[in-house]
């Protein structure tokens, strides 16, 4: 180095140095409005109050300097800008903390059915514990997953399974992680778990990177088995792209159960052969045994009861209850609350039974009136003959209080007692508590109380003419 550069550097040259220059806030905005094309934004600049006032090349220059995340935002979007960000580690702290789930369209071109010349992209779902990786349960349907198809997974996943060495995996999660589709975030899957006392978290929109474990496993599902499965398309997402000129021949593709096996396969091969380095090199199902964590077992039925879609109430009659027109009945538990109003829970897909509740306590399940058995139709008609007996019992009974309360006002009256009406015997009594405790069910006071209205006075007060004659109706019989 010379004297003079040495002097320069310590010394300096004396001039001022003109600062670098840099784009501005509204030269910005011009740049978002050309999706991040330098050129074109300094091309719209020139000749406005905002011209750079530099070169092209300056100005492509100072857009280069811009933060990463804002360059790829103008030219793709908040995605882009979700690649340049660093992030925080996530994960749960330990197996049943949190389950996640999501959805993704399979790259797999499939049939409904072997014969059908129709195919189409099946969707598949998947949840996850997002500590050890385990997948607990997934399924396949042709169309976008409806609520019923979440809410199967979901149960399946809770319930649990064995894993190859008998240790069971599933249970009932702190909280349940999935994005906020239609079909989870609300409804069955989302006051339905909140019954189960399972907490729900989301994730924010455009940020699916919160739900990062679903996410990329369901990345990886795609690379380990779709990629050699027979239909596999690179990118597909509808039924036809230009990348594939080729069409899928119906004949040539798997059904969609066939689809659903090989999806049962591959994910019993991630739970106990794939090694994960996250895992510390072990399987999903060995980290999730290694876990001394322990997850609560569920109750499969209040599971699906708290599970059921519940939006609809109806009113028990004679022929049951009335529900998207079907009528459906229970052999005893509904004749307690006839003439009530009671909440109904349903599968959407299942239409041969309903669960009835009122008040919010469980009654019955019902089954379709006209699917009953000879079997049922016998119980319930042996189940009516007791209560007749029972009604029959009380009808005689009060006719025995109420002539008995007659005759003591028409003795005070005057008439003699062999003119006055006979009481029932004592067998009634008898009968009545026969038939209320018998095999059947016992009689209710809503079942006596609408007897009593049914029921007239055994007697009535004699007439006070002063002759002293008794009543005597319009045909001539004496009352």
């Amino acid at each position: 180095m010379s004297t003079r550069q040495v002097r320069r550097l310590v010394v300096g040259t004396g001039k001022t140095r003109k600062p670098r220059f840099a784009v501005t806030q509204q030269q910005v905005d011009v740049l978002f409005s050309v999706n991040g094309f330098a050129t074109l934004a300094y091309g719209e600049l020139k000749g406005t109050p905002d011209d750079p006032g530099v070169s092209l090349r300056v100005f492509q220059r100072a857009v280069a300097d811009l933060d990463p995340a804002v360059r790829a935002t103008a030219s793709h979007g908040w995605g882009g800008a979700l690649r340049n960000f660093v992030y925080a580690a996530k994960n749960a702290p330990y197996r049943g903390h949190t389950y996640c789930i999501d959805h993704t369209p399979a790259p797999v071109a499939v049939v409904a059915y072997r014969g059908s010349t129709e195919w189409f992209y099946p969707w598949v779902s998947i949840v996850w514990d997002e500590a050890k990786k385990v997948c607990l349960a997934g399924d396949a349907v042709q169309h976008d997953p409806q609520a019923e198809t979440t809410r199967d997974v979901l149960i399946t996943a809770i319930e649990g399974f064995s894993l190859d060495d008998g240790t069971w995996a599933g249970g009932m999660p702190e909280f349940v992680l999935s994005d906020r589709g239609s079909d989870l975030i609300g409804g069955i899957n989302g006051l339905g778990l909140i019954r189960m006392g399972i907490g729900r978290k989301y994730s924010p929109p455009s940020e699916s990177f919160q739900n990062g474990v679903a996410e990329k496993n369901l990345g990886l599902m795609q690379d380990e088995m779709c990629r050699k499965t027979p239909g596999f398309r690179h990118g597909a997402r509808d039924s036809y792209s230009r990348s594939h000129p080729v069409q899928p021949q119906p004949e040539n593709l798997l059904t969609l159960d066939q689809f659903r096996a090989l999806l049962a396969q591959w994910m019993h091969h991630w739970n106990e052969e794939r090694v994960h380095g996250s895992l510390a090199g072990r399987t999903p199902a060995q980290a999730w045994a290694d876990d001394e964590q322990v997850v609560p077992a569920a109750d499969p039925v209040a599971l699906r009861l708290a599970m059921l879609k519940s939006d609809t109430t109806a009113k028990i009659c004679k022929n049951g209850v009335r529900f998207l027109g079907e009528d459906y009945v229970h052999l005893t538990k509904m004749r307690p609350y006839f003439g009530k109003q009671v909440e109904i829970r349903y599968l959407p897909r299942r239409k041969d039974f309903i669960e009835v509740f009122h008040n919010g306590q469980h009654v019955c399940r019902a089954t379709l009136r006209k699917a009953q058995t000879d079997e049922q139709k016998g119980a319930m008609a042996a189940d009516r003959k007791e209560v007749k007996k029972a009604f029959t019992a009380h009808a005689l009974e009060g006719a025995r209080i109420a002539t008995e309360r007659a005759n003591k006002e028409l003795r005070q009256s005057g008439f003699p007692e062999d003119e006055l009406p006979k009481a029932p015997t004592g067998e009634a009594g008898k009968t009545r508590r026969k038939a209320t405790t018998s095999g059947g069910s016992p009689v209710t006071d809503d079942d006596l109380h609408r007897l009593d209205r049914r029921l007239g006075t055994a007697g009535h007060r004699p007439g006070s003419d002063d002759d002293g004659q008794r009543d005597v109706d319009a045909t001539g019989t004496e009352g």
